[in-house]
């Protein structure tokens, strides 16, 4: 079929390359993927049916990139393996039991026992039709027809790693723990994904699966540690704050393998504070949301503090955002509590960055993946911040305050716009809803008025952009 698309932001085009789940179609798209010349192109995102491109406005030319696609699609053959060998992964599993809560609810929705349902499940052969979600996350194909369940109704905020589980009409397994809707039928100790190997993920689109049924496994919860460092040339954390990581302009170029950008979530006031100190736009920053931590400086270094969050107090004394100042020897920072008028996330720039490892081209921490900042996770009370080396010299100049305005979300029709009644999409943009206490970094869950679609649908995976 001749690709069809959609405008979904004005940096990304999702193209719309068939309607049905085929691994064949699933590999051409990926060989599609694999085709496009690097210039201009930010990530891309292959799934079952669809291939998301983010790309640079200011070097690649929309129209140019929708015809360029079209132009490979069309001369882009199925691959006869995505590696130079066919690759087969036996996953073992312990189905069942406290590794899999669902189980039961599978066999009665499949009118099976719960042992048929491990036999059936175990007995077929799948095949990697997309990578995406979370870091190595692979959807399969080949899931027998009769153990399609229904996603659960409202998802999960925990999974486990290494949850098996069937979301409709396909299976899957949860490489790292995460938010999830799929019903969990089993767990596996084997790594899907792993940024310390060579290789970090263990799927390849294209690859084919088999599950092996064994009584139990050895699964141990991942305990991830951070050398402090004992020389005084850092930032001492005495209190972390409620979510204080690592952050930079994000780590692109992974999205095929279900890796998420990340980096600040106010790009604005991350790259203001990094030019008053002195530093490329991209060097790391502190993000600091809604409680801000309470540090000592055993090194003087210059700072700044900008964005929305708490009002930052140095040694006791207010001092104002937007504004290089200097911290010296003993000083020590911390931050009021939030205004209920204020944003959520202020940022802490201090000249030359944080020294912490570059990790696939980032050093911002994230949380799902367990990468990047320190060992993938936020600050916890004794880690101690090295500082790197400065580039340019600060700005003591004061930046101007940004303008706050309260005003609606704009909001643009998506891929599935038309599973929706005009009525529900008034509903959306006429009523108000309520950002609730389940929001992170991934997602803010709101509550309000249902938007119900006019039937039940569930969507084949496809990629998705900051904002939907």
């Amino acid at each position: 079929m001749t690709p069809k698309y959609d405008l979904i932001s004005d940096s990304a085009v999702l193209f719309i390359l068939g309607n049905e789940i085929d691994i064949s179609l699933s590999r051409r798209i990926a060989s599609l993927s694999a085709a496009l010349p690097p210039d201009g192109i930010v990530d891309r995102v292959p799934s079952y049916t669809t291939l998301l491109i983010q790309f640079d406005p200011h070097v690649l030319n929309v129209g140019h990139l929708i015809k360029l696609v079209a132009e490979l699609w069309a001369g882009c053959d199925e691959p006869a393996s995505t590696s130079s060998t066919d690759r087969e992964i036996v996953i073992p599993v312990a189905y069942g039991g406290r590794h899999g809560p669902d189980l039961a609810v599978v066999a009665r929705h499949a009118g099976l026992s719960v042992n048929e349902v491990v036999l059936k499940h175990s007995a077929a052969v799948y095949s990697v039709g997309a990578i995406g979600f979370s870091p190595g996350f692979g959807y399969l194909s080949g899931l027998p027809p009769e153990l399609a369940t229904p996603r659960l109704p409202i998802p999960r905020l925990r999974v486990p790693e290494g949850s098996l589980a069937i979301g409709a009409a396909q299976s899957a397994v949860y490489p790292v723990e995460t938010a999830g809707g799929w019903n969990i039928i089993g767990r596996t100790s084997l790594s899907l994904f792993d940024s310390d190997r060579p290789d970090p993920f263990l799927l390849r689109v294209g690859d084919t699966v088999r599950f092996r049924s064994v009584r139990n496994i050895p699964v141990s919860p991942l305990i991830r540690t951070y050398r402090k460092r004992s020389d005084s040339q850092g930032i001492a954390v005495l209190t972390p704050g409620l979510l204080t990581t690592i952050q930079d302009l994000g780590r692109f170029g992974y999205g095929a393998f279900g890796i998420s950008p990340n980096g600040a979530a106010d790009q604005r006031a991350s790259r203001l504070g990094n030019r008053l100190v002195g530093n490329d736009q991209s060097a790391s920053v502190l993000e600091i949301t809604l409680v801000g931590p309470h540090l000592r400086f055993d090194t003087g270094v210059i700072c700044a503090v900008t964005g929305e969050g708490p009002d930052p107090r140095l040694n006791g004394d207010p001092i104002p955002r937007n504004q290089a100042f200097r911290a010296y020897l003993g000083d020590h920072l911390a931050f009021d509590p939030i205004d209920k008028s204020a944003g959520a996330r202020c940022y802490l720039a201090i000249a030359g960055g944080f020294d912490v490892p570059v990790v696939m081209g980032s050093r911002s921490t994230d949380l799902v993946a367990g990468i990047g900042g320190i060992e993938g996770r936020a600050l916890i009370q004794g880690d101690v911040l090295s500082t790197g080396k400065p580039t340019h010299r600060p700005i003591f100049a004061t930046a101007p305050e940004p303008t706050r305005t309260r005003t609606r979300l704009r909001i643009m029709p998506g891929p599935q716009r038309s599973c929706f009644s005009d009525t529900t999409w008034h509903r959306l943009t006429q009523r108000e809803f309520r950002v609730t206490n389940d929001a992170n970094r991934v997602g803010i869950r709101l509550e309000g008025p249902a938007l119900q679609p006019r039937q039940r649908i569930e969507m084949i995976s496809e990629g998705v952009v900051t904002g939907s």
